[in-house]
């Protein structure tokens, strides 16, 4: 997501747009999610402070039986972009993960990176279709959550 910082009036306001972000899953496979992204701006001389929550549906295979499956993730960051004078510079350091910077001539700031992270850290690595799914039978294949195993039951002669 893109901001026009020009365009940005001081004090309170918000920001929503629709995106697409894409990723890889955990098994390989190319994937997206489409997201509604709202963001609540803080505008001030020294910074900007967003608070931003995505929504979106993930829709994948069911890890356990590979019906789809709908992810609904909603997660919530805070970001401070810090406003730096002519001729001042400053880096992050590994504690400001949270922290941007942008000089006072920079007319866009991009929050991509953000928007990614967090929505990755938000999909589980496992995702089922329902919480008691019982997945696909080692043997025979077939769906337990659908059909009875097909498995040749082998009879104790005891």
């Amino acid at each position: 997501m893109i901001i026009d910082l020009p365009a940005l009036s001081l004090g309170a306001q918000v920001l929503v747009a629709d995106e697409e972000v894409a990723f890889e899953d955990v098994d390989g496979s190319k994937n997206r999610i489409s997201c509604h992204i709202e963001l609540d701006v803080r505008n001030t001389d020294e910074a900007l402070y967003i608070h931003a929550v995505l929504k979106g549906v993930l829709r994948t295979p069911c890890h356990m039986c590979l019906e789809p499956a709908d992810l609904r993730v909603e997660p919530a960051f805070d970001i401070v972009v810090k406003r730096l004078r002519a001729g001042a510079s400053a880096q992050p350091t590994a504690e400001d993960d949270d922290l941007l910077y942008v000089h006072s001539g920079d007319k866009q700031i991009s929050l991509d990176a953000q928007v990614y992270e967090n929505l990755i850290a938000s999909i589980p690595i496992r995702i089922l279709c329902k919480d008691d799914c019982k997945g696909l039978c080692p043997g025979c294949g077939v769906n337990l959550n659908l059909d009875e195993c097909r498995c040749a039951k082998d009879e104790d002669p005891r």
